[in-house]
């Protein structure tokens, strides 16, 4: 048997296959493209599907590839395993090789067979096989061509030699396991472990799938028209088959980040560290790679996914006495193990480090809120005489503050506390359903009758703006769905193919074409223009007349809109470049939406924009309109665009030749949306939000062309009319603001302050005798007038025939309070009282109101004086 390293095994699988007229196909991302029944890539076969399922023509009919694959949910999940065993992943590589329609089972049996007991010299005398326990032609094969002993052929069932689909719905059918004996590595008695389906003595280690069937979401086969091979390998198990290891752990693919992981932790890799280490180097490798495609921790999908593999590598990290951030720290060896395969990750490992850095430091924040919050939950558990705490309590602690559910399970078993985990599960499954929405197909309608056309639509869009071709399908709407059909009729809603177009397909995050269809006398008006395996339909309303298959089209699409996205979309490349310039290298474009009348631009990124980043990334943006530079769009191999620098975006699916945008000197992405021809044709970007949309990951909404001058005026206008509220020119709004700030303020401070009190002998003193009645008139300032109506009724008490006129002046507001115990109707001293600004009114015997100015006071006591006499 050969000792090989994982490189020498890359080499030596791609060779061996290409030698066999495979096809070297590089691995997709894993994030799958175009596949809405995948949250991940779980398998080598997932970019070939449309090969399988001939929605597509095979470039080629035998390929070979080394496919990342990520099974950490759904039911291809291998995370709770992770740790457990010495062979469980959640990110591994998968060597294959794939038939379309070439050959089949026989030739798929001898290329296994060949390369793994003559080019890496297993020895024969250890392999075992499995095959399904219907499959007969498998069996023959295996036995009596290839010659293994029938006792060393075990048949199993569905659950374990049925593959597949690799979602809800997709390819299937039967497959043949190549098993190793290593009961005596792994020391398992042989008389208690005789074949692989007595124990986990035998390491399984190629599966090669038997490509019959398609199965849809109900369950149901049918027999694909062209039948295939698809084969899937662990290159980490094969690496430790190949270099004499007990673990997938031990190899050298691992040895760089266990050691790191001993290194940083101060612990040996031995005993109950081991299990722990394991999983912190797995979950390391998954967080990395699949960060390097912008997925970051978060609250649904994907995202979610991650967050839960982080938290479960630091709970792990906690078992061996770790309780700060340090993930982030393992990614370096995780790069320097894999980067020289994999040189996405080397250059975001930077970006990606930033992101779960801060991830971990909210994770042990939370931890100790999540304790705090757990001992409140158990002591009002106690208060109220319980023995347990609700499922939805716990689901919260673990869900939304993040508590490892190990340590809740101490925490309560310490304080003899029970879990309603009943409630918690059922809690755990909606989270999951919710999961799932977040990345299912919008099955608003089912365009698949069109998708599968054995058609290639010519995009013309990129030269005309107008252009007639000819109708070679019509569909015609039937409830959810479209049927064929060979006319379509005034108020029908349908879809019309033609063999060009000069409408852009909705993809890449830019918004499809609208216009109008004309033939002879018949419109149609495009209200979207969609794409699917090069095939554009356009989605149409039939105004007047009718139109044929076999037609000739005028096709005139709505030239001001198309430009005006064509701006939007050329924004979008300036500013994905100007915030990395800004930001860093790190940011990456993580999504898109490109419209008419604005743009959304989602990328990673670890903080807020402040306001000097946002006028920064505005001003290099701008910078770049302003310079008026041509923007060049040709057509490369994608290895050689690669090679210039061209930015690629992980979970697009691009073909062997693209298309390449360039702003010389500032961008150049892989892109087939529309674009301007020069800069400055934009005319302006303005950024009019920006957000956070999950942790790591940052969105801005812009506006550029005519747009961005509706946005001038619209904010003029706002200004034109806070200007007139306030009184003010709009150069001066601030500091009228500032002013009107600090005398609310001011406001504010004075009504804090306690009103200033007076006595009842203050009142008492100095009143006056006029005739056979007593005066008290009295000016006060700065005290509540609503506090002087109890003194009025004690001076009343105190004194006989007496009139009280009280008037105070505070916050700018002069107010007055009048009492009397005689028969004088106050009502009646207010009245004549109006000529001097006096206002007010109550009872003949208790009056109160406001006054004007206090420059009439005297003037006021004078009529006050005359009406007593009188």
């Amino acid at each position: 048997m050969k000792q090989l390293s994982s490189k020498e095994i890359r080499k030596e699988f791609l060779s061996f296959f290409e030698t066999k007229g495979h096809t070297i196909v590089e691995s997709s991302p894993l994030i799958p493209a175009d596949d809405p029944t995948l949250l991940f890539t779980t398998a080598g076969m997932v970019q070939f599907k449309p090969y399988f399922l001939r929605e597509k023509k095979p470039p080629y009919t035998r390929a070979t590839s080394i496919q990342k694959c990520l099974r950490a949910g759904g039911k291809a999940s291998d995370l709770e395993n992770v740790g457990k065993t010495p062979r469980h992943h959640t990110f591994f590589e998968m060597l294959g090789n794939f038939s379309f329609g070439d050959y089949f089972k026989k030739e798929a049996i001898e290329f296994a067979w060949e390369f793994v007991t003559e080019v890496v010299g297993i020895d024969k005398n250890s392999l075992w096989i499995s095959i399904y326990k219907d499959d007969n032609e498998a069996f023959e094969i295996w036995n009596k061509h290839i010659g293994i002993e029938s006792d060393r052929i075990i048949r199993l069932g569905e659950k374990d030699n049925f593959w597949g689909p690799p979602g809800d719905e997709g390819p299937c059918g039967p497959c043949s396991e190549i098993y190793i004996d290593l009961r005596d590595v792994w020391g398992y008695n042989k008389q208690d472990c005789k074949t692989p389906e007595d124990c986990d003595g035998f390491l399984e280690f190629w599966n090669l799938v038997f490509m019959q069937y398609y199965q849809d979401k109900n369950g149901n086969r049918t027999e694909l028209e062209f039948k295939g091979i698809d084969t899937g390998m662990g290159l980490e198990r094969l690496a430790m088959i190949l270099q004499n290891k007990k673990s997938v752990y031990e190899t050298d693919i691992f040895e760089p980040i266990i050691t790191q992981i001993s290194q940083e932790t101060g612990k040996k890799y031995e005993g109950d560290n081991i299990f722990a280490m394991n999983v912190i180097a797995d979950h390391t490798r998954a967080i990395t790679f699949v960060g390097a495609e912008g997925i970051y921790p978060s609250n649904e999908g994907r995202g979610y996914v991650i967050r839960r593999i982080l938290r479960r590598a630091l709970r792990y990290a906690g078992k061996i006495g770790i309780n700060e951030p340090i993930i982030y720290k393992i990614i370096d060896s995780v790069v320097e193990s894999m980067g020289d395969t994999y040189p996405e990750i080397v250059s975001k490992k930077d970006s990606i480090k930033k992101v779960i850095k801060v991830e971990e430091e909210k994770y042990f924040k939370n931890i100790s809120k999540g304790i705090e919050y757990l001992s409140e939950i158990i002591n009002k558990a106690k208060d109220n005489k319980h023995s347990y705490i609700s499922g939805d309590d716990i689901f919260k602690l673990y869900d939304s503050l993040g508590l490892p559910l190990d340590v809740i399970e101490d925490v309560c078993k310490d304080e003899k506390i029970n879990i309603d985990w009943a409630r918690f599960n059922e809690l755990m499954e909606e989270q999951k359903q919710r999961g799932k929405l977040s990345w299912k197909r919008d099955e608003t309608f089912d365009f698949s009758v069109i998708s599968k056309l054995e058609h290639s639509t010519k995009y013309v869009g990129d030269e005309y703006y107008e252009y007639e071709s000819k109708v070679i399908r019509l569909y015609v709407k039937k409830e959810k769905t479209f049927a064929e059909t060979d006319k379509l009729t005034k108020g029908d809603i349908g879809i019309v193919v033609t063999e060009e177009t000069p409408f852009y397909g909705e993809g890449g995050g830019q918004v499809g074409d609208i216009g109008i269809i004309t033939s002879g006398e018949t419109s149609l008006l495009v209200i979207d223009t969609k794409k699917d395996n090069d095939i554009y339909f356009h989605i149409v309303s039939t105004e007047d007349g009718e139109i044929h298959t076999g037609a000739k089209a005028r096709m005139i699409v709505d030239i001001n809109r198309k430009r005006n996205i064509a701006k939007h979309h050329t924004a979008t490349h300036i500013l994905h470049s100007a915030l990395r310039k800004v930001l860093g290298e790190h940011v990456a474009q993580a999504g898109s939406l490109v419209k008419p009348n604005r743009l959304r631009f989602d990328f990673s990124h670890y903080s807020s924009l402040s306001s000097n980043d946002i006028k920064n990334v505005e001003e290099e943006a701008n910078e770049i309109v302003l310079r008026n530079i041509e923007v060049i769009k040709k057509y490369m191999p994608k290895n050689e665009a690669l090679k210039t620098g061209a930015l690629a975006f992980f979970g697009e699916k691009y073909g062997d030749i693209v298309r390449i945008v360039e702003i010389p000197g500032f961008s150049k992405e892989f892109c087939g949306g529309t674009h301007v021809n020069r800069t400055g044709e934009i005319g302006l970007i303005k950024i009019i939000d920006e957000k956070s949309i999950a942790s790591g990951m940052r969105r801005i909404e812009a506006v550029a062309g005519k747009s961005s001058l509706d946005k001038f005026r619209e904010y003029t206008e706002i200004l034109e009319n806070i200007s007139s509220t306030l009184g003010t020119s709009i150069e001066n709004i601030p500091q009228r603001i500032q002013f009107l700030i600090s005398k609310i303020k001011e406001l504010e401070k004075a009504k804090s302050l306690p009103s200033k009190q007076v006595s009842l002998e203050e009142i008492l003193q100095g009143y006056e005798t006029i005739g056979k009645y007593k005066l008290i008139f009295k000016v006060l300032n700065d005290i509540d007038i609503n506090s002087l109506g109890g003194i009025v009724d004690k001076i009343k008490e105190k004194l006989t025939d007496v009139i009280v006129f009280i008037i105070s002046q505070k916050d700018n507001t002069i107010g007055f309070i009048a009492g009397t115990n005689t028969n004088i109707n106050l009502n009646n001293i207010v009245k004549d009282l109006n000529k001097l600004g006096v206002k007010g009114g109550g009872r003949p015997d208790f009056v109160r109101g406001g006054i004007n100015s206090l420059e009439e006071i005297n003037k006021i006591k004078d009529e006050l004086v005359k009406n007593m006499i009188t």
